[in-house]
């Protein structure tokens, strides 16, 4: 890796790390890109390179974790579905700390609609949600946008309250949830 390749990976990771110091303190909207460079140990055109405001840098940890996600679906066999969704859980599991000062940080951003998208097409391919539960196309709609929403908040609230609950458990619980007779499992 060259010289410079290493002074970004170092740039953004130090800018990461300060935002997330301060964000143990205060709420994101409260800091400014001056106090953030201070804590990071960056100049600001060193910020501007990378980032336009902190949020930037909550999106960019976001879209990293929701990528390394969604390298474990790739190659959609539904033989190993039940496999991969363990996998999934697993690595939010191993981002919980990112994971909760993301949550906690309230903020909604591109992430965090894709995400929810993608619950809402995964349960969708798992369950033919339209034809299992005979909807018209406005209730499929709406219920898509539950179903999505639905996984994400409770993935949400196992990561931020330390759940005990294994990877395997919440996908059983999912199952249980929603499988139209809570007992279609994948």
């Amino acid at each position: 890796m060259d010289r410079e390749n290493m002074r970004v990976i170092i740039s953004r990771r130090m800018i990461r790390e300060g935002l997330f110091r301060l964000l143990a303190k205060k709420k994101i909207s409260e800091i400014s890109i001056t106090e953030l460079c201070k804590e990071a140990q960056v100049n600001r055109t060193t910020f501007y390179h990378h980032y336009e405001i902190p949020q930037d840098v909550l999106a960019e940890v976001s879209w990293n974790i929701v990528k390394e996600v969604e390298k474990v679906f790739d190659g959609y066999n539904p033989k190993n579905i039940r496999q991969k969704t363990i996998n999934a859980l697993s690595i939010l599991q191993e981002h919980k700390d990112e994971l909760k000062i993301i949550f906690a940080a309230d903020t909604e951003s591109s992430s965090h609609d894709m995400a929810i998208e993608a619950f809402s097409h995964f349960w969708n391919s798992q369950f033919d949600l339209k034809n299992t539960l005979q909807l018209n196309d406005e209730e499929y709609h709406f219920a898509i946008i539950g179903y999505g929403w639905s996984g994400y908040h409770v993935i949400k609230q196992w990561i931020m309250e330390d759940s005990k609950m294994s990877p395997e458990d919440l996908l059983a619980l999912f199952e249980k949830m929603f499988s139209k007779t809570g007992s279609r499992s994948l």
